[in-house]
């Protein structure tokens, strides 16, 4: 292990939104440890943005996640090419699968650290740490940001304070929400609902969807007891279940589905008292912004 506290550590994490912020404490900690580091971070394109302005990372290398999931070769290796430069003294790689070790083997960093895969592979790692229950057991109900917390402390390092999930806003986008919510007639205080979800690069499981009627009705429950506005969140591909509830409430209900980015959303929930969602990236949003949430878990 380097002991040098002024190292350059690329700490590898892909696929989905909500994956990427559970990843948010070990940074932290990683920062806290190492507070002289410069922290590179490789994520996806889908999910880069909630990682635009954290504080303990110095440096955001994002890439378009179709050319592992299409195997396009040479951007790939073009992509190496470029970790390579860098010169990473060490790599942390927050998955279990043997090929994220092979690719922070590819990075040429002498220290590479991760769990082994729940066959205990670790060819590619010098440093592994076991995994005693697998993430296909969730890890045997641990919290998985605690769970990744294992591989930040793997060497003997006090885990100390819990840290929370983080997301950080700029106070410009807090003020374009702002704007928006005026724009559309939203009135505070207001209960914000994403009925989508299901949908990342790797995979789209619609059956993590709750009924469209339901969330209605849950909307036309919050409107007739509070008299609360009620404003509907989500992307491009929620826009037909939006739509969907729209139809089967009684009463009006703002719909910005599909008329923002991840991070305006997010600046609207922020704004907001209370999110009711599907398990989604939004669900994970709403934690690191410390928004209360009431989540549906679906198959």
């Amino acid at each position: 292990m380097i002991k040098d506290d002024k190292v350059s550590i690329l700490i590898i994490k892909t696929h989905a939104i909500g994956d990427v912020l559970w990843i948010t404490p070990s940074v932290r900690k990683i920062k806290e440890i190492y507070p002289q580091s410069k922290i590179s971070f490789l994520v996806g394109n889908w999910s880069r943005d909630v990682l635009i302005g954290n504080p303990f990372i110095d440096e955001i290398i994002s890439f378009d996640e179709r050319i592992l999931l299409e195997k396009k070769i040479f951007r790939f290796l073009n992509l190496i090419r470029q970790l390579r430069k860098a010169r990473f003294d060490r790599c942390i790689i927050f998955h279990s699968h043997p090929f994220m070790h092979f690719w922070g083997f590819l990075t040429g960093a002498p220290v590479r650290i991760g769990f082994a895969d729940p066959k205990r592979r670790s060819f590619f790692l010098t440093d592994p740490v076991p995994q005693l229950t697998g993430f296909k057991k969730r890890a045997g109900g641990r919290y998985m940001p605690d769970v990744y917390m294992d591989v930040v402390c793997s060497h003997g390092h006090n885990r100390g304070e819990n840290y929370p999930l983080e997301m950080y806003l700029y106070p410009e986008e807090k003020d374009s929400a702002e704007a928006i919510m005026s724009e559309a007639g939203i009135h505070k205080p207001f209960v914000a609902v994403a009925p989508g979800g299901g949908v990342n690069p790797r995979q789209t499981v619609l059956g993590k969807r709750w009924p469209p009627e339901y969330f209605a009705s849950i909307i036309d429950y919050l409107v007739s007891r509070y008299g609360t506005d009620v404003v509907l969140i989500g992307g491009n591909s929620d826009m037909d279940i939006t739509e969907k509830v729209i139809e089967n409430s009684k009463y009006k209900i703002h719909n910005l589905c599909g008329k923002t980015s991840i991070r305006s959303a997010a600046s609207i929930i922020d704004k907001s008292i209370l999110l009711i969602c599907n398990d989604s990236s939004l669900l994970h949003i709403a934690v690191a912004l410390g928004i209360p949430s009431i989540t549906m878990f679906g198959p």
